[in-house]
C-alpha cells in the first residue's frame, strides 16, 4: 500500500469512527410509550435524536426546530398526523441543518395565511446550507392558498418514495402538489388539483427528477415546470389537464433531458425556453396537440425523440405501465433508448394501492437507525416472501433475514458483528437501492 492509498484508508475509518461516536449518542424518543405526542418528543429531542411513532391518528401540527428524524414504526398506511386545517401539519424552522420525515400520512394541513405549504413545508435556510429528507408519505386532502398543498422545500432536499394527492381540492388555487428542489425520485403524484397561472408541481435547481408518477392531475398553467438545469429523466406524464403546456422547461443551466415520457391533449405537450448547451434526448410527447413547442419545435424524429401513442396497460384504472408492444419498450425505442417513462413493462396482474395507480417498489425502511444490539430493529417496506441480505462495508454477506412472513419484521443483530456501518438489501428487488445503517455495541 503506497501513501496515498494508506492516507485514504485512514480517512474513510476516521469519518466512519466519527459516525459511530455521533450516533451512539443518539436517543431514540418512543411517541407515545414516552411522550403522549409528537411535538413533545421532538422538544425534548437532543439534536441527532429520532423520534419513533407508533402506529395510530396524532392529531398535532409538528413543529421541526432543531435537527432530528421523524420516523414511524409501521409506515403511513397505519401512522397519520392530522393537521385539523389549523397550520402546516410539518413545519420544519429555518435554522435547522437537516431533517428527516420518514413514514407518515400527512393530512388536513393548511398553509393558510403565511405558509408555503400544508403539507411539509421545509422553510430551512439558504444560509445553514441544510436540507430535508422526505420519504415514504402520504401527503393528502392538504390545502394552501398561494403555495403548495403538499410539499415546499426551498433547499437541496431528498424528496422520495412519496404519494402525494388530492390536495389543493378546495378552491383550486396554489401550486398544488409540490415545489421543491434537489433529488426528486419515484414519487406518485395525482388527483392534485390547481387554479390560475401556476403548477401541480414545480420543480428549481434540481439534481435529479427522476422515475416519478405524475398523473391525472386537473388545473393550472401547466403541469410541471422546471427551471435552471438538472438531469430529468424517466418520468411519466399523462392524463392531466391543464391550461398551457403539459411540461415547461426553462433556463440558461444545462438539462438533461431525457427518457421522459409525456402524453397530453389538445394543448402542447412539451415547451422550451431555452439559452445554452443542453441534451434533450429519447423522449415521447405524444397527443392531440403539438407535440414539442419553443426552442424544442421540431425535436421529434431527432436525437431519438419521438411521437406516439405508448399504448398504456389501463389509464382509467391508473395502471399507467406499458404493453410489450408500446413504443416506449426498451426494445421497441429509437436508437437504443432503452425503457422511456417510469414504469415496467408489462399488462395483467397488478398490485395496486387504494387510489389505483401503480405501486412504488418496495424500500427498505431500518429503525431505529443506529442499531443497538440489545434492542434490535424493525425491517419495514416488506413483502410476503422477501429475503432480506445483510453486509458489511466489504460487501461480505453477514446475515440473512426471511423469508418475510408479515412486515415490519424485528431482526436482531448476531452478537458477534463488530460494531460499524452495514446495508441492507432486498433480495431479487430490481432497481432497489441497498439501505445503510449503523450498528453499535
Amino acid at each position: 500500500m503506497n501513501c496515498r492509498e494508506g492516507l485514504w484508508v485512514a480517512a474513510v475509518f476516521s469519518l466512519v469512527a466519527l459516525a459511530l461516536h455521533c450516533d451512539s449518542l443518539a436517543t431514540v424518543r418512543h411517541v407515545p410509550a414516552e411522550y403522549p405526542a409528537i411535538q413533545a418528543a421532538v422538544y425534548a429531542a437532543s439534536v441527532g435524536d429520532t423520534v419513533l411513532v407508533a402506529p395510530g391518528a396524532y392529531f398535532e401540527n409538528v413543529l421541526i426546530d432543531r435537527r432530528v428524524a421523524l420516523l414511524s414504526e409501521a409506515g403511513a398506511e397505519v401512522t397519520t398526523i392530522d393537521g385539523q386545517d389549523l397550520a402546516p401539519v410539518i413545519f420544519v424552522q429555518k435554522h435547522v441543518d437537516h431533517a428527516v420525515i420518514e413514514g407518515f400520512r400527512v393530512t388536513h394541513g393548511s398553509g393558510w395565511p403565511d405558509y408555503f405549504a400544508a403539507g411539509i413545508d421545509v422553510d430551512i435556510d439558504f444560509t445553514t446550507g441544510g436540507y430535508a429528507t422526505i420519504r415514504r408519505n402520504i401527503v393528502e386532502y392538504n390545502y394552501c392558498p398561494y403555495g403548495a398543498g403538499g410539499i415546499y422545500s426551498i433547499r437541496q432536499s431528498i424528496v422520495e418514495d412519496n404519494i402525494i394527492q388530492y390536495n389543493n381540492q378546495k378552491l383550486a388555487k396554489g401550486i398544488s402538489a409540490m415545489e421543491v428542489s434537489g433529488k426528486i425520485e419515484r414519487n406518485i403524484v395525482r388527483y392534485n388539483g390547481v387554479g390560475g397561472d401556476l403548477q401541480v408541481v414545480l420543480v428549481r435547481n434540481t439534481d435529479t427528477f427522476a422515475w416519478n408518477l405524475v398523473v391525472d392531475n386537473y388545473g393550472g398553467y401547466s403541469t410541471v415546470r422546471f427551471g435552471n438545469g438538472g438531469s430529468i429523466h424517466n418520468n411519466t406524464i399523462a392524463g392531466n389537464d391543464q391550461a398551457v403546456w403539459t411540461v415547461d422547461l426553462r433556463g440558461p443551466i444545462p438539462y438533461d433531458f431525457s427518457n421522459n415520457l409525456i402524453v397530453h391533449g389538445n394543448w402542447p405537450g412539451l415547451n422550451c425556453s431555452l439559452n445554452g448547451s443542453h441534451v434533450i434526448r429519447c423522449n415521447d410527447v405524444w397527443g392531440a396537440g403539438q407535440s414539442y413547442t419553443g426552442d424544442c419545435a421540431g425535436m421529434s424524429g431527432v436525437d431519438g425523440n419521438f411521437s406516439a401513442d405508448p399504448l398504456f396497460c389501463d389509464t382509467p384504472n391508473g395502471d399507467y405501465r406499458i404493453s410489450s408492444a408500446s413504443p416506449c419498450a426498451p426494445l421497441n425505442t429509437p436508437q437504443g433508448c432503452g425503457l422511456v417513462g417510469a414504469l415496467d413493462v408489462g399488462c395483467g396482474s397488478l398490485a395496486v394501492d387504494g387510489g389505483g395507480a401503480a405501486s412504488l417498489r418496495p424500500k427498505l425502511v431500518i429503525a431505529p437507525n443506529p442499531v443497538w444490539y440489545g434492542a434490535g430493529v424493525h425491517l419495514s417496506g416488506l413483502n410476503q416472501g422477501d429475503l432480506v441480505d445483510i453486509y458489511d462495508l466489504g460487501g461480505r454477506a453477514v446475515d440473512l433475514v426471511g423469508p418475510i412472513l408479515s412486515s415490519p419484521v424485528q431482526w436482531h443483530p448476531d452478537r458477534h458483528l463488530p460494531s460499524g456501518v452495514y446495508f441492507a438489501r432486498i433480495r431479487g428487488a430490481a432497481s432497489v437501492g441497498p439501505t445503510r445503517f449503523v450498528l453499535v455495541r
